[in-house]
């Protein structure tokens, strides 16, 4: 779906020039993208608004009617090259296809169920009085590029229906799916609308009877439809005489039913193509492939267009900034770390891996054990000489809660403890006296 959104049709083009370049699709893309190069290069100076410089064309082939069907990759190089179209500049390179060559309008379809036949498509205030009943479903600046039945004038002169399907083309995308989404409004009933393609139709070309493409532009030779004979059909001296009848196709094919016109309804062949048609229908796309850019903003400086070297540059650019950003944020959490470590050492924060280590060496001395959350350990500090002193001096004081609420009731002001000695001291301290028996 992504490739058929970015695509360009050039039609009007000269034969004499696109013929020979049917299966040489490499020549035909250098030529294209030639004549943008030499356009912008004309138009720099000119229109600083019309962007074509370093716009390229990646494909392009030649369609059976002539057409010129046009890939790009990039949705910039659409953008520029469709926006080119209001001031005359794409005639202007694709005039290297021809004097008349120039840009289709893409349009998006869709197909609108059971509209009563009172509705006149092709009146002037049509359009309008369509767009006003579906005011909130599609918006007021959705463009109706064409509308008519889908029905032949033919058939609908011939079977006089009271209702038929209704096919409508959008210029916009989202408008086309909103009425696929959403439904229109005629004459005050709801609609069901659906996607249509150009696929979505029986082709069947009348000169050689194959399906598939029209007649307009068929190089194949002549079949008729009534005999299968190697004469038009409209030359043909058995045309509508059913004992004659012998369908070309079925030739074709091999068919063992041969008995029957070209076109006749019961033919086989036909029968497939219509088969295929109904399971594109079913499990092909069912909404538009919908085009998404930034916002457009004028050109200010020659920095909206940069050369490929400046865009490489700005990308190693961007790409040193990065990396040093990420180094910062690494070493800053690093820091964090170092800092956060520090932090718990300083405070005498301890884990209770090294609470209960500490307590099985002050078991060993038969120490009271703590026999509540309230029991504080208190461990006098160092000598100078490095020291520690006796055990006698390590003591549980119990501080209940009772008693220091007295204490805050008198005033009177409790002692600072001993300072507390590391952990790493303490414990090797205690680990290397010896055992009280």
């Amino acid at each position: 779906m992504m490739r058929e959104t970015l695509q360009l049709t050039v039609r009007g083009t000269d034969r004499a020039i696109v013929d020979p370049l049917r299966r040489r699709e490499d020549e035909l893309v250098k030529r294209l993208n030639r004549s943008i190069n030499d356009v912008a290069r004309e138009l720099e100076n000119a229109e600083p608004s019309t962007r074509l410089l370093d716009r390229v064309v990646s494909a392009a082939r030649v369609l059976p009617s002539g057409d010129i069907l046009i890939q790009v990759d990039d949705i910039k190089d659409y953008e520029d090259l469709i926006k080119a179209a209001p001031a005359g500049f794409s005639d202007t390179w694709c005039q290297v296809l021809g004097e008349n060559a120039g840009l289709k309008r893409q349009t998006y379809a869709v197909v609108v169920h059971g509209v009563t036949c009172r509705f006149s498509p092709s009146a002037t205030d049509a359009r309008r009085q369509l767009k006003a009943e579906n005011v909130k479903r599609i918006s007021t600046a959705a463009e109706i590029v064409y509308m008519d039945w889908l029905m032949t004038k033919r058939k609908m002169e011939e079977t006089r229906p009271e209702s038929t399907k209704l096919l409508i083309e959008f210029a916009d995308p989202y408008a086309a799916n909103q009425a696929i989404l959403r439904g229109l409004a005629i004459y005050g009933r709801n609609h069901d609308c659906q996607f249509f393609d150009g696929s979505h139709r029986l082709q069947q070309c009348y000169r050689c009877q194959m399906y598939g493409h029209i007649a307009r532009n068929c190089k194949r030779d002549d079949h008729c439809a009534y005999c299968a004979g190697d004469h038009d059909s409209k030359e043909c001296p058995y045309a509508h005489d059913r004992r004659k009848a012998k369908c070309a196709e079925c030739v074709r094919h091999k068919k063992p039913d041969l008995s029957h016109f070209a076109f006749d309804r019961g033919c086989p062949i036909r029968g497939e193509e219509l088969a295929k048609i109904q399971l594109n229908r079913r499990q092909g796309p069912q909404l538009h492939p919908e085009r998404y850019s930034e916002p457009a903003t004028p050109p200010s400086s020659e920095e909206d267009h940069p050369t490929p070297y400046e865009t490489v540059q700005a990308d190693a650019r961007a790409a040193e900034a990065r990396a040093a950003k990420a180094a910062k944020k690494k070493s800053s959490s690093r820091s964090r770390s170092r800092m956060k470590k520090r932090r718990v050492v300083e405070s005498g924060e301890d884990s209770q891996e090294e609470i209960e280590e500490d307590l099985r060496a002050l078991s060993s001395y038969g120490a009271q054990p703590v026999d509540s959350v309230n029991d504080v350990v208190v461990i006098d500090s160092p000598t100078e000489t490095g020291h520690l002193e006796s055990p006698a001096h390590i003591e549980i004081q119990h501080r209940g809660r009772s008693e220091s609420h007295d204490e805050l009731q008198d005033g009177t002001s409790e002692e600072a403890p001993p300072a507390r000695s590391t952990r790493r001291q303490t414990r090797k301290a205690l680990l290397e006296r010896p055992t009280q028996c």
